[in-house]
């Protein structure tokens, strides 16, 4: 099922938005508007050094409206250890002007007449101040001073030309004030490609009753810290939701491109498609064909958040948090081993992040994210067919032969699930029970059934190695407790495992660390604790940390497995991803309700055994480039319940622990 519109089809809107547009409309000056600020705490300031004070100039005489002072486009210091990046087209005149430490962030425009520039400014989200205002600068030595001489205060009086090759170009910085609203552009962005992989640029908004400014900077070439292009936007947001108006190239970057743009809403959350009506989008000239939220997060906050919701109320527990391609912040809590007997080594054992424990059909996010790395490696379609590489021996049913990879992975397909009679009981190795599926065909529900990924490990070993799954069957035969099980699904296993160790994760069907974790039921912990399960099984019982998976998940995000582009197909169709409408509480807060954007999110549990016992993992990928993993070893736990006295699942509250953490 998929989610979102596609990259294309947006674009295409928004370029017939701008073909549309023919007389755009300029932002218009308005009266003071002003937001709430959040403030994160600054970096240390660069002063950006201000030249010497030249000798008093002599005077000069006046500037004609028609005339443009000689390099008025110009990288001006100001008298307080910020920067103006100034352009001027005509008598209009527009910039960018930043503090180093984050005091002041604000896009400039105005007319200049004679030698004097009345304009506006707005401060946007690359600084923590939320003030906007009208300013008039003098303008001396044809262009090389500027002083503030009427209009609000900005910051600095005076801006002095500065060599570009003394700046030390101040760099990306977190959203110094954010909105959730889809209709309210304050924040910060992530520029990306059609392909969804970003592109290095960012962008910094403020929306208020004066329209949308924004800001957005190019990634620097490579051996430099000047970005490649930096542009100033002036637009206002129209009827249908969009956001259309001009935009100008300013000297902090080395481009000079000018003209109209559209900031177009996308589907869910703050995302958006971009467009510039004169300038070809993508990797050649690194300029963003869509943009997403990259919301200021306190990650110590959402730490503690998530802990206070697991600790107490489960055996024992493992969570991580990744940011920024790697995992920020990692903890546990509680017991992985609670003692027998008392007595002389036998002893509770705690359960840390690096604790590995069984994460159930979480595994199923691993399994498809292996499937498609070799289909993308083969260059085949994620609908292939499938049941073709299922053993010969088997007696595939209706549609069995032709399902998909997508009918396994978004678990379309249907399959059949056989009744387990006392002869599928006995057989140890669940082969027959696996066989029976694919014997019964396409002829069950559509929806959440294991079956599925059990024929995608199958699927994958023949597609792997087929001839070595049918000279084990030809060996070992196709019944009860065949040998053909463990040396077929092990080429599956290894695969994985070769895909995991190349990052540096230790997971595994069985545990491959000394700190392992038992299962139990929270509300009888004298049961003694049982270990999990360790055959190979494509739909759970991956043993991992809560760390591992932290990094797995930020592998996966950042593209370390598969592409960029992939891991939004996984997301769009939900090929390893729990339905978003499914276990996600009130409201359904990963329907995106709340307006910060979609998460998605797989789960797992390990089910109650003949004592109680269980275990259990979450994982979510939030927008922002957050991701949680969370991992605990019972079942009957006492998380924390609605006012309905129903629990809330662990996806929707990490959901909202991410949510309390926006800054």
């Amino acid at each position: 099922m998929h989610r979102r519109p596609t990259t294309t089809a947006a674009l295409t809107a928004a370029m017939l938005a701008l073909t549309s547009a023919t007389a755009l409309a300029q932002a218009v000056p308005g009266g003071p508007g002003t937001i709430a600020p959040v403030t994160p705490p600054p970096p240390p300031p660069i002063a950006i050094p201000a030249p010497p004070d030249p000798p008093a100039p002599t005077p000069q005489p006046p500037v004609s409206a028609g005339e443009l002072p000689p390099n008025l486009t110009r990288v001006y210091a100001g008298d307080d250890g910020g920067a103006l990046y100034l352009r001027a087209e005509g008598t209009t005149v527009v910039g960018f002007a930043e503090h180093p430490g984050r005091k002041y962030a604000f896009a400039f425009k105005g007319t200049r007449q004679a030698n004097v520039i009345d304009g506006s400014w707005y401060d946007v989200a690359k600084g923590t101040r939320t003030t906007n205002g009208n300013i008039q600068l003098k303008i001396f030595q044809k262009g090389g001073k500027l002083v503030r001489s009427a209009g609000t205060d900005f910051g600095p009086d005076v801006f002095r030309v500065i060599d570009p090759a003394k700046v030390p170009w101040p760099g990306a910085r977190e959203a110094g004030f954010q909105a959730s609203s889809r209709s309210d552009l304050d924040g910060a962005f992530i520029g990306k490609t059609t392909s969804h992989e970003p592109d290095g640029s960012r962008q910094y908004w403020r929306e208020s009753s004066f329209g949308a400014i924004g800001v957005a900077e190019g990634a620097p070439p490579k051996g430099s810290k000047r970005p490649s292009w930096v542009s100033v936007f002036f637009g206002k947001r129209d009827s249908s939701g969009s956001v259309v108006g001009d935009y100008f190239d300013v000297p902090k970057g080395t481009k000079t491109q000018r003209g109209k743009f559209v900031v177009l809403p996308l589907k869910f959350g703050r995302n958006y498609a971009f467009a510039l009506n004169d300038v070809k989008l993508g990797p050649a000239t690194g300029r963003s064909s869509q943009i997403e939220a990259d919301y200021a997060l306190d990650l110590d906050k959402l730490a503690d958040e998530v802990d206070k919701e697991l600790r107490g109320n489960v055996v024992g527990f493992g969570f991580a948090i990744s940011s920024n391609g790697k995992v920020a912040r990692s903890d546990g809590g509680g017991r992985s081993y609670i003692s027998e007997t008392g007595k002389g080594f036998d002893i509770d054992l705690p359960f840390t992040e690096s604790t590995q424990s069984d994460i159930a059909s979480s595994t199923k996010l691993v399994t498809a994210t292996a499937v498609m790395r070799e289909l993308d490696k083969r260059g085949m379609s994620v609908d292939s067919q499938a049941g073709s590489y299922l053993p010969s021996c088997w007696d595939l049913g209706p549609g069995m032969q032709s399902v998909t990879f997508r009918n396994l992975l978004d678990m379309s397909s249907g399959i059949f699930r056989p009744s387990k009679t006392a002869s599928l009981k006995a057989d140890p190795t669940g082969y027959l029970f696996q066989r029976g599926a694919a014997e019964g065909g396409l002829t069950g529900k559509k929806g959440y059934e294991n079956m599925n990924y059990a024929m995608l490990g199958w699927a994958m070993a023949g597609l792997l190695d087929g001839d070595k799954v049918e000279a084990s069957h030809a060996k070992h035969g196709c019944g009860a407790g065949t040998k053909a099980f463990d040396e077929s699904l092990g080429i599956f296993r290894d695969y994985v495992l070769t895909m995991l160790d190349g990052q540096g994760i230790l997971g595994g069907w069985t545990f491959r660390s000394s700190l392992r974790a038992k299962k139990y039921d929270f509300g009888n912990q004298n049961v003694p604790g049982a270990w999990p399960a360790t055959n190979i099984n494509p739909t759970g019982g991956l043993k991992i940390s809560a760390k591992e998976l932290g990094e797995f998940l930020a592998d996966l995000e950042h593209g370390r497995f598969v592409k960029r582009s992939t891991v939004r197909a996984m997301k769009d169709g939900e090929l390893g991803f729990d339905d978003l409408t499914s276990n996600g509480g009130p409201a359904n807060a990963f329907l995106a309700t709340d307006g910060l954007g979609l998460a998605d999110k797989k789960n797992g549990g390990c089910g109650s055994d003949d004592k109680g016992r269980g275990c259990g993992s979450q994982t979510v990928m939030l927008p922002g480039d957050v991701q949680i993993a969370v991992i605990f070893n019972s079942r009957n736990n006492q998380t924390r319940k609605d006012s309905n006295g129903n629990f809330i699942s662990v996806a929707t509250l990490l959901r909202r622990a991410w949510q309390n953490a926006i800054k």
